[in-house]
């Protein structure tokens, strides 16, 4: 771009600055684009050389600014954005110029490519405010740039997700499933690549009993059992989730070398995440007091955004009062609440094998998803059946 000085005049800061909305609204391809928003960065070097006034530099930055905004456009709706290329074009022969398939071949960069079409995604309000705020400050040395409304975009689109997640919402589900059975033997009849979430309690292996209530025992609640039931279940589960579904599975710290490895055998893990109790559980009362579970979360084949903003991986929701649980380990509906809506959307549909109390499907109908969950215990799906 620096060869292209000598061509630059004073002649051409004039045209730019007495043609700029004419010039801008003749941009109608990327091509066009990319060719004009040269220029203005070639004019920009050359002002800067020469020292011009502050004035006519806020002039040719508010010039490239409003060029990236209209790329940015151009580039969302055009095939070249998606994945960095288009498909290919038929030649109609020899002699035919070949077509520009790549951003490379436009002379821009993927990441040049994301900030533009970021600063296009900016309300017309908040775009024209943030210009109108750096010309009055420029007095102050605070120069109209890229960066500036890369984080205005920034934080609107923290913003505008965070209002997303945090909106009230208005149940209208109530097409719960519950069913009474062994999961192995009830996943094989359920419909294939059906489920956005796999969200589930499974036994921690720990054959433990709380003293807090009279909650009987978990079925198949050792370890040995654990690893069986859990690799079984996964492997029949698998055909029955989305290529870009999520899962949350909630397990025990103690047992991590034995669970990971089966979880990875079928899915890919990208966190474990941290569910901070908020009180200390039941073990050795000369040691640290364990306060926390832990819960695998990742995804089937591809990666799918999660919901909201981005946050930390430690969990804070208080456990169920033992006193008050309709199930020995029953998670909080928050918790569940709070996963649901980061992994899915109103109207996905949400798979338990070890549905336990039903915390899950009860979660899933306040948030208008669908749950099917699996329980064994007769009992306790008598109970779901009566909670839903």
């Amino acid at each position: 771009m620096l060869d292209g000085l000598n061509f630059l005049n004073m002649t051409d800061v004039l045209l730019l600055r007495d043609n700029a909305k004419q010039q801008l609204a003749e941009i109608k391809s990327i091509e066009t684009g990319i060719n004009y928003l040269n220029k203005v960065k070639a004019i920009e070097v050359w002002a800067k050389a020469e020292k011009k006034d502050a004035e006519l530099q806020n002039m040719i930055a508010e010039q490239k600014i409003r060029t990236q905004r209209i790329l940015g456009k151009l580039l969302k709706e055009s095939e070249v954005s998606k994945a960095g290329y288009a498909p290919m074009k038929k030649v109609e022969s020899q002699d035919s110029i070949p077509p520009k398939t790549k951003l490379s071949d436009f002379g821009i960069s993927a990441n040049e490519s994301s900030t533009f079409q970021k600063i296009a995604a900016l309300p017309e309000e908040i775009f024209e405010r943030e210009i109108s705020v750096a010309k009055d400050e420029s007095k102050k040395r605070i120069e109209l740039t890229t960066s500036r409304l890369l984080t205005a975009a920034k934080k609107y689109e923290f913003e505008t997700n965070k209002t997303e997640f945090d909106k009230i919402i208005e149940t209208t589900n109530e097409n719960q499933i519950i069913i009474n059975g062994n999961s192995i033997d009830i996943l094989p009849t359920l419909e294939k690549n059906k489920y956005d979430l796999l969200l589930t309690d499974p036994p921690y292996g720990m054959d433990f009993k709380s003293g807090w209530n009279d909650k009987n025992k978990i079925a198949n609640d050792n370890i040995n059992n654990t690893i069986s039931v859990l690799n079984d279940v996964l492997l029949k589960s698998i055909p029955l989730l989305k290529d870009d579904a999520h899962f949350y599975i909630f397990g025990n710290i103690d047992y991590l070398e034995q669970i990971k490895p089966i979880i990875e055998n079928y899915l890919v893990l990208k966190n474990i995440l941290i569910w901070d109790r908020k009180v200390i559980g039941m073990g050795d009362l000369k040691s640290y007091g364990k306060s926390y579970d832990i819960i695998y979360f990742g995804y089937k084949k591809i990666f799918k955004e999660l919901n909201g903003v981005r946050d930390r991986d430690i969990l804070e929701f208080n456990r169920v009062d033992p006193l008050k649980n309709i199930h020995p380990t029953e998670k909080p509906l928050d918790l569940l609440q709070y996963l649901i809506k980061k992994s899915t959307k109103e109207k996905d549909c949400i798979l338990d094998p070890f549905a336990g109390g039903g915390s899950t499907l009860l979660a899933a109908k306040s948030l208008n998803r669908m749950a099917t969950g699996i329980e064994l215990e007769n009992n306790y799906y008598k109970l779901i059946k009566s909670r839903l």
